[in-house]
């Protein structure tokens, strides 16, 4: 069972697993020294010929108004990793501008990556954790932005890197690599995106902590919280959080939290820590008159980079294995999902052959040869009629002998060999309420149709051999993966009816696309779980079209 404890200490709440690491006193000392090097920092804040942000906020560029507060957009310089040509559209790299003061060659470099859906508030967040970091305080007119938060995203990965200088409220540089555009719709676009991404830049190759960001009170939290951990390799085990986003006005009715119900991790030993932190950073002193919100907000911020201050700098080995793993998975199962569906129309066609078409063209024929009552009409001597016992019509009446040149009679309605065929001194006479030509059509049609349908059950025949050779391979490499993966691989049908039900109430921009391509994907999560139960995925056609609609 899980348990929640909560961290009066640090302000952080953790979720316990069942084989929990715990925290080490030395690892408690540790956060406890940079707490009290972050209130050392804290005072030193209203000293103005020593302050950070009043030389940053002359060298930075206004960019609007929020509640009265001036905002300003951080120098940032896009670096040459940005504009190298590998990723133009994808990758960004930013570097705040150095000023006077700046200590970065002496102090450790920190790395986080932040991931969450485009409604978690992590582009908030983010601007929240820099005037945290830059030591803005609670009575300044101004509030610094790297990222708009009106902004629609688009898949991207953006790198700041903010290099630490002399009034900084944490002692260490930092990168936040923000990855942005995430959602259940487009999980393999991200996860390939990252993979790129990640091999190629040097700088981001070591992490320190993956932020993964949640509204507390968000209906799509849980299942993305889901797929997101299942991104990430065992080697990061003991370097994930959860941040859980709130408006700092909603804080008072903040009790009603996803947090309970947030997934643990599965392959690891290590506790999963639950950071609550605002995503406001512009609030006003007349919103919070006492500045107490304000403190309060301070505090949480200094738990959370006092724990990421402890995180141990990890190689992301085994979650480029992953990452790669997954595309060739989600590949797949494309192509699984495309074979199941040509399989399927094949299976309606051989159904609709086997139980209508074909005995409904045998019962006419068999009632064409009871009720046409047939006369035999004598032919002048020395001429033969060449009738087909097969077909029981007359192929010719004009005959002066049996020979014959061709391998088989070409007036024949099934065109039958002339072994079929006797050729006698009548000819065969229907009477004229038997329609002749629906017969000798008929007789014509059946043979193509038994041949279409042993073609259907030849294709069909191949289709199920390719599908399970896939889907032996798939399993296999599922076994492995999830082994090496923090949390099982795939997100389960339900997750998907989940999200797309909140899409649909919120009818955010493009949300028809997303829903789109939410049902596409639901559809690979329904094949998967066949897969992996060793189910056949190619059914009674009605039977699948009752699962399709459910």
């Amino acid at each position: 069972m899980e348990q929640e404890d909560v961290d009066e200490a640090n302000g952080c709440s953790v979720r316990k697993l069942k084989n929990p690491g715990g925290v080490t006193s030395s690892d408690a000392e540790t956060v406890a020294d940079v707490a009290s090097s972050d209130s050392d920092n804290l005072k030193g804040i209203n000293d103005e010929e020593t302050r950070l942000v009043d030389e940053l906020v002359r060298r930075s560029k206004k960019v609007g108004t929020k509640n009265g507060i001036r905002l300003y957009a951080l120098p940032l310089t896009e670096s040459n990793v940005s504009n190298s040509g590998n990723f133009p559209d994808i990758f960004h790299h930013f570097v705040m501008e150095k000023v006077a003061g700046s200590t970065d060659v002496k102090v450790e470099r920190k790395m986080i990556l932040l991931m969450g859906t485009t409604d978690s508030g992590k582009s908030s967040l983010i601007n929240a954790m820099i005037n945290f970091i830059l030591g803005v305080d609670w009575k300044d007119p101004f509030r610094f932005q790297v990222i708009d938060d009106f902004q629609e995203e688009k898949e991207c990965i953006t790198a700041y890197e903010i290099r630490h200088s002399e009034g900084f409220r944490i002692p260490f540089s930092l990168t936040i690599v923000d990855v942005s555009g995430y959602g259940l719709h487009n999980e393999p676009n991200i996860g390939e995106m990252i993979l790129k991404v990640f091999k190629f830049d040097n700088a981001l190759q070591l992490v320190d902590m993956i932020g993964l960001v949640a509204h507390e009170r968000s209906p799509m939290s849980i299942p993305t919280m889901e797929s997101l951990l299942s991104l990430f390799g065992k080697d990061l085990d003991g370097n994930i959080s959860y941040l859980l986003t709130y408006p700092i006005h909603d804080k008072a009715s903040s009790s009603t939290t996803v947090e309970s119900s947030l997934p643990g991790i599965i392959n690891g030993t290590t506790e999963m820590p639950v950071f609550h932190l605002t995503s406001s950073y512009s609030w006003t002193r007349k919103s919070d008159p006492s500045g107490s919100l304000w403190q309060a907000e301070i505090k949480n911020f200094q738990s959370f980079f006092s724990s990421l201050a402890t995180k141990e700098t990890k190689p992301m080995l085994i979650t480029k294995w992953v990452l790669g793993m997954r595309k060739w998975l989600e590949n797949t199962l494309d192509a699984l999902q495309l074979l199941q569906a040509t399989g399927l129309v094949k299976l309606k066609d051989m159904n609709q052959l086997i139980k209508q078409i074909i005995p409904v063209i045998e019962a006419r024929i068999e009632s064409y040869k009871k009720t046409s009552q047939v006369r035999k009409v004598k032919l002048q001597p020395g001429l033969y009629a060449a009738n087909c016992l097969k077909c029981d019509v007359t192929c010719g009446d004009t005959y002066s002998s049996v020979h014959t040149t061709t391998p088989a009679c070409t007036n024949c309605p099934a065109k039958c060999k002339w072994n079929l065929h006797s050729f006698d001194d009548y000819r065969l006479e229907h009477p004229s309420t038997v329609d002749v030509s629906s017969h000798k059509q008929n007789v014509a049609e059946l043979p193509k149709m038994k041949e279409q349908l042993q073609q259907l059950k030849k294709d069909v025949g191949e289709i199920e051999r390719e599908i399970l050779e896939r889907s032996n391979i798939v399993g296999r490499c599922i076994l492995r993966l999830n082994e090496i993966a923090i949390y099982p691989f795939w997100v389960k049908p339900a997750s998907f009816d989940q999200v797309m039900k909140a899409e649909k109430q919120e009818k955010r921009p493009s949300f028809g696309k997303r829903i789109e391509l939410l049902a596409k994907r639901r559809q690979n999560a329904i094949i998967f779980a066949k897969v992996v139960s060793k189910e056949a995925l190619l059914k009674l056609v009605d039977e699948h079209e009752d699962e399709s609609n459910k």
